[in-house]
């Protein structure tokens, strides 16, 4: 009698974990397969938003892997210079940074000579709400990203 309630919570418990094991699997393909189409998608949304702000200034090259914890709210990619761009800089960053409205992302230029990031723009369709997020945010959460980023790429630099 206790054996087969055993064998009855056995294979319970190995239905259970076979239908986690499948659920993972699911998800880390889906994550493995879909890299490619965010990377393509946040290059577009860098290109559109410096395409914007400095018109045929920059152009968004490959991906700069971020191999720690930052890699979840920013993405870093190497960018070429331009004719038609006012100052040089060596690489784009896109980060989600919270603001009134919630998080969105903004872009950043990183000039790896003076080791400093600048605050570009926002990502946005709605110029009302780009305005408003921009006026509330640019002293607070601007100011602390353009820090953190450069950081950020100090230590990619460095191979740490």
């Amino acid at each position: 009698m206790i054996k087969k309630e055993l064998q009855i919570k056995l294979i319970r418990c190995g239905i259970s974990a076979g239908i986690v094991v499948f659920l993972f699997c699911l998800l880390w393909t889906a994550g493995y397969f879909s890299r490619s189409f965010r990377v393509e998608g946040l290059r577009e949304s860098i290109s559109t938003v410096l395409e914007r702000q400095y018109p045929a200034g920059y152009a968004v090259l490959d991906e700069v892997p971020v191999a720690n914890s930052m890699a979840m709210s920013a993405a870093v990619y190497e960018v070429q210079t331009l004719s038609a761009a006012p100052q040089s800089y060596d690489y784009v960053m896109i980060a989600r940074v919270t603001t009134i409205c919630g998080p969105k992302a903004a872009v950043f230029l990183y000039r790896e000579t003076q080791q400093t990031a600048e605050f570009v723009n926002f990502v946005f369709a709605d110029e009302a709400a780009e305005k408003l997020i921009d006026v509330a945010a640019r002293n607070t959460q601007i100011r602390y990203w353009e820090h953190k980023l450069a950081g950020l790429l100090r230590v990619i630099q460095e191979g740490s």
